[in-house]
């Protein structure tokens, strides 16, 4: 496989509590995405996330919230439909693009999404 070099970018409201819910259903567009641009079968994925809370509950579904596992296990099937997926914790700190796009969601009424 090889390494994408298209990166895609998507930024919009969502309406939940909290940030690791925004978080969960960021990881579950980028998921949903990949799928949309044809990637799968064709590169591997790498997801970075900010939020420790939100890959154990992605890793171990004995930690998950039930008011959210509609979400998680959407995510399921997308992970297994990707099959080549790494999932890595990263710090706010050192992803300001992500950070920009957060948000910037915070004043859109719908989703944008856009890659190259």
């Amino acid at each position: 496989m090889k390494t994408v070099s298209c990166v895609p970018f998507f930024s919009g409201p969502i309406e939940g509590s909290g940030t690791d819910f925004a978080v969960l259903i960021v990881v579950k567009v980028a998921l949903e995405l990949f799928s949309e641009v044809g990637w799968v079968g064709k590169a591997d994925l790498v997801v970075e996330l900010d939020s420790k809370v939100v890959l154990i509950w992605i890793l171990v579904p004995a930690q998950r919230p039930w008011k959210w596992w509609p979400q998680l296990v959407e995510i399921d099937l997308s992970l297994r439909k990707i099959e080549k997926v790494r999932l890595e914790l990263i710090s706010r700190a050192s992803n300001c693009l992500a950070d920009g796009l957060a948000k910037d969601g915070l004043s859109r009424n719908s989703f944008f999404k856009a890659w190259w």
